[in-house]
Protein backbone atom coordinates (compact mmCIF):
# COMPACT_ATOMS: atom_id res chain seq x y z
CA UNK A 1 0.00 0.00 0.00
CA UNK A 2 2.70 2.49 0.89
CA UNK A 3 4.87 3.50 -2.00
CA UNK A 4 7.67 4.71 0.27
CA UNK A 5 9.01 2.57 3.07
CA UNK A 6 11.29 3.66 5.90
CA UNK A 7 14.89 2.80 5.13
CA UNK A 8 16.59 4.30 8.17
CA UNK A 9 14.98 2.13 10.86
CA UNK A 10 11.69 1.21 12.44
CA UNK A 11 11.40 4.32 14.60
CA UNK A 12 12.31 7.05 12.15
CA UNK A 13 10.17 8.63 9.48
CA UNK A 14 11.34 8.02 5.94
CA UNK A 15 13.17 10.76 4.13
CA UNK A 16 10.72 12.54 1.86
CA UNK A 17 13.03 15.42 0.98
CA UNK A 18 13.39 14.23 -2.59
CA UNK A 19 9.60 14.55 -3.18
CA UNK A 20 7.68 17.61 -4.22
CA UNK A 21 5.16 19.10 -1.78
CA UNK A 22 2.34 17.57 -3.80
CA UNK A 23 3.99 14.12 -3.70
CA UNK A 24 4.60 14.44 0.05
CA UNK A 25 0.96 15.33 0.65
CA UNK A 26 -0.17 12.43 -1.51
CA UNK A 27 2.12 10.01 0.36
CA UNK A 28 0.88 11.25 3.73
CA UNK A 29 -2.72 10.88 2.53
CA UNK A 30 -2.01 7.26 1.53
CA UNK A 31 -0.43 6.54 4.90
CA UNK A 32 -3.34 8.12 6.77
CA UNK A 33 -5.83 6.05 4.75
CA UNK A 34 -3.88 2.87 5.44
CA UNK A 35 -3.59 3.74 9.13
CA UNK A 36 -7.34 4.34 9.37
CA UNK A 37 -8.04 1.00 7.67
CA UNK A 38 -5.66 -0.86 9.98
CA UNK A 39 -7.14 0.79 13.08
CA UNK A 40 -10.63 -0.20 11.89
CA UNK A 41 -9.43 -3.79 11.41
CA UNK A 42 -7.89 -3.80 14.89
CA UNK A 43 -11.16 -2.56 16.39
CA UNK A 44 -13.06 -5.29 14.54
CA UNK A 45 -10.62 -7.95 15.71
CA UNK A 46 -10.94 -6.75 19.31
CA UNK A 47 -14.73 -6.95 19.07
CA UNK A 48 -14.60 -10.46 17.60
CA UNK A 49 -12.06 -11.58 20.21
CA UNK A 50 -14.19 -10.22 23.07
CA UNK A 51 -17.21 -12.03 21.68
CA UNK A 52 -15.27 -15.30 21.35
CA UNK A 53 -13.93 -14.95 24.90
CA UNK A 54 -17.46 -14.42 26.26
CA UNK A 55 -18.69 -17.48 24.35
CA UNK A 56 -15.74 -19.53 25.59
CA UNK A 57 -16.50 -18.53 29.19
CA UNK A 58 -20.17 -19.42 28.69
CA UNK A 59 -19.31 -22.84 27.28
CA UNK A 60 -16.89 -23.51 30.12
CA UNK A 61 -19.60 -22.62 32.64
CA UNK A 62 -22.01 -24.95 30.85
CA UNK A 63 -19.42 -27.73 31.03
CA UNK A 64 -18.60 -27.05 34.66
CA UNK A 65 -15.07 -25.98 33.86
CA UNK A 66 -13.93 -23.41 36.41
CA UNK A 67 -10.73 -21.43 36.59
CA UNK A 68 -9.75 -23.51 39.62
CA UNK A 69 -10.35 -26.71 37.65
CA UNK A 70 -8.22 -25.46 34.76
CA UNK A 71 -5.39 -24.44 37.09
CA UNK A 72 -5.61 -27.79 38.89
CA UNK A 73 -5.45 -29.66 35.59
CA UNK A 74 -2.43 -27.60 34.50
CA UNK A 75 -0.66 -28.29 37.81
CA UNK A 76 -1.48 -32.00 37.64
CA UNK A 77 -0.17 -32.16 34.08
CA UNK A 78 3.01 -30.38 35.20
CA UNK A 79 3.49 -32.87 38.05
CA UNK A 80 2.90 -35.76 35.65
CA UNK A 81 5.52 -34.33 33.28
CA UNK A 82 8.05 -33.94 36.11
CA UNK A 83 7.45 -37.53 37.29
CA UNK A 84 7.88 -38.81 33.73
CA UNK A 85 11.12 -36.84 33.37
CA UNK A 86 12.40 -38.27 36.67
CA UNK A 87 11.46 -41.78 35.56
CA UNK A 88 13.30 -41.29 32.25
CA UNK A 89 16.32 -39.89 34.09
CA UNK A 90 16.38 -42.89 36.46
CA UNK A 91 16.18 -45.31 33.53
CA UNK A 92 19.06 -43.58 31.76
CA UNK A 93 21.06 -43.35 34.99
CA UNK A 94 20.46 -47.04 35.70
CA UNK A 95 21.62 -48.02 32.25
CA UNK A 96 24.73 -45.89 32.61
CA UNK A 97 25.48 -47.36 36.04
CA UNK A 98 25.02 -50.90 34.74
CA UNK A 99 27.30 -50.17 31.77
CA UNK A 100 29.90 -48.65 34.10
CA UNK A 101 29.81 -51.66 36.42
CA UNK A 102 30.16 -54.02 33.48
CA UNK A 103 33.20 -52.10 32.23
CA UNK A 104 34.79 -52.22 35.67
CA UNK A 105 34.12 -55.95 35.91
CA UNK A 106 35.61 -56.69 32.50
CA UNK A 107 38.71 -54.60 33.28
CA UNK A 108 39.28 -56.55 36.48
CA UNK A 109 38.95 -59.81 34.55
CA UNK A 110 41.71 -58.72 32.16
CA UNK A 111 44.14 -57.79 34.96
Amino acid sequence: MNSISPTTGDHQAPDLSHLTEEEKEHQEKLWKEELAQIEDEIATLRTVLASKMRRSAELKRNLGITVWKEVSEDINQGIKNVKENIRQWKLKSGKLLKRSLMLQYTRKQHL
